[in-house]
């Protein structure tokens, strides 16, 4: 390519649309930590206390008759942010997508799947095997933090694993 176009070589890559991205000899990671400090920081929840689950299980929300009138723009871009973050923490996906929901007025028919002809089987999956829970609902400490692990979240700001050059998935 050098040949055809004028080019300039930065080396290695380090930060990209807000995720540090860090290469070494054993392998590569993805970090947004400033931008997930800069999102507590714009909605004044810095100083909160640190949680191990991002939603109680089975939470439940309502509106209340007499709540603070919520300014939706800013609301929604907060949304936007987090949406945003969900690239290094689908961990998170589940309770992202909940506040979603909030953003819009809800639907009165959520539509049905389609039966991708009558030729899938659907196979009933355990709870305690289904790997997919961290994406669809919340979940107490033990199970979020299993489920986790399982689909290679990790922190690493404690540094304790490393990625001996093998894929993770």
């Amino acid at each position: 390519m050098a040949t055809k176009f004028e080019m300039s070589d930065l080396g290695k890559l380090t930060y990209y649309l807000g995720i540090e991205v860090l290469q070494s000899d054993e392998g590569i990671t993805l970090k947004q930590d400033r931008y997930a400090r800069k999102i507590l920081e714009e909605t004044r929840m810095s100083l909160c206390n640190l949680t191990h689950v991002p939603m109680e299980m089975n939470a439940k929300f309502s509106k209340e008759p007499n709540e603070e009138k919520i300014d939706e723009k800013e609301y929604r871009r907060s949304i936007g942010c987090l949406r945003y973050l969900l690239h290094t923490r689908p961990d998170l996906s589940f309770s992202v997508r909940v506040l979603s929901r909030y953003m819009q007025a809800p639907c009165a028919s959520h539509g049905s799947a389609l039966k991708q002809n009558e030729q899938i089987e659907v196979e009933h999956i355990p709870g305690s095997e289904q790997n997919a829970d961290i994406l669809t609902k919340s979940l107490g400490r033990v199970r979020f933090k299993g489920m986790r692990d399982l689909i290679g979240v990790r922190d690493v700001s404690e540094d304790r694993f490393k990625l001996k050059g093998e894929n993770v998935g």
